[in-house]
């Protein structure tokens, strides 16, 4: 298993896609949080609740995150120029555990519930929302969010 700080991962990392592409200019995606492609194919941090947000792996607070690298996903093995800044997202069936960057810390969080994404970060589905993750653990006194994806 993997951890990097904001996240720690339940699953093996060689089982999972990962995709790296650049980042929106202006836009800054911190470790543990969820990203959208855009139109043009760079990151842009979740501000609305959608079923396609990805955690983020490497954000772009991290060095090693502003390099050229070839990610193969979805067919894709070509090297990716993200030497302006830009990320790493994981996508696949995973568990994991998220500090408070990750999730909206003033929600309450049951076995169980359904995550959605919403101004980048986990929190409670509304019951209509579109469902990315289920809670495995409530947050306790350490602050994290253990989930697994839907």
């Amino acid at each position: 298993m993997a951890s990097n700080g904001a996240v720690d991962l339940k699953t093996k990392l060689d089982i999972l896609e990962r995709l790296t592409k650049p980042v929106k200019a202006g836009e800054t995606i911190p470790t543990g949080t969820w990203a959208v492609l855009d139109a043009n194919e760079e990151f842009v941090a979740v501000t609305t609740k959608t079923i396609n947000g990805m955690l983020v792996w490497s954000g772009t607070e991290q060095p090693s995150s502003r390099n050229t690298q070839a990610d193969p996903i979805f067919g894709d093995s070509t090297e990716t120029d993200i030497s302006s800044g830009g990320v790493t997202v994981l996508h696949g069936k995973y568990r994991a555990v998220v500090d408070n960057t990750g999730f909206d810390d003033g929600e309450s969080y049951s076995i169980g519930d359904g995550l959605t994404v919403l101004n980048g970060v986990l929190t409670p589905d509304t019951g209509s929302d579109p469902v990315v993750a289920y809670v495995m653990q409530p947050v306790g006194a350490d602050n994290k969010l253990s989930f697994r994806s839907a």
